[in-house]
């Protein structure tokens, strides 16, 4: 009901959507597809349980003004799509998902991503050596997955390695 109402009513102008925490089940609507000037995306702790590369293809129209994507605490699965045409993301937050499968090299293509978290997931195999080079990467949580994570690590920056081995060495 409340995706029937939105269709009609919202501006396509719309930079920044919040719709966290409303039981939301499901996938995106397709009416998403009008929202090209969208920058700020939040739809965590829902229930949504769209595969994540259909997902993305709903998004497509907002590749290149989205900076901020949370998704996180949702069902959404499948693999992680390739998001190369989202250049200006800067945020993207997975995290407590059903992702599965293997951190894409191509998530190493978007230089623009300051905070990664795509904690509590299902994916397996090494974090590519892309995902190292990301300069502007200040956060990166890749915790709570099957992740051969230490022999790609030496990849990132110390800093943000560093911080992250220490709260979780104070737990």
């Amino acid at each position: 009901m409340l995706f029937t109402t939105m269709s009609a009513n919202v501006s396509s102008n719309l930079v920044e959507i919040d719709l966290g925490g409303n039981m939301l089940q499901g996938g995106l609507p397709n009416f998403f597809q009008n929202f090209c000037r969208l920058e700020s995306l939040s739809l965590e702790y829902n229930q949504f349980s769209q595969n994540m590369e259909d997902f993305v293809k709903t998004l497509s129209y907002a590749q290149n003004t989205l900076e901020r994507l949370y998704l996180n605490d949702n069902r959404f699965g499948g693999s992680l799509p390739d998001l190369t045409g989202f250049s200006k993301l800067r945020e993207l937050i997975l995290s407590r998902n059903r992702l599965s499968g293997s951190v894409p090299e191509s998530l190493g293509q978007l230089s623009s991503l300051q905070h990664l978290d795509l904690s509590y997931n299902q994916l397996n195999g090494s974090v590519p050596e892309s995902v190292g080079q990301l300069s502007s990467l200040e956060y990166l949580d890749l915790s709570y997955n099957q992740l051969n994570v230490f022999k790609r690590l030496g990849y990132v920056k110390t800093a943000v390695y560093k911080a992250k081995l220490q709260r979780r060495l104070q737990r």
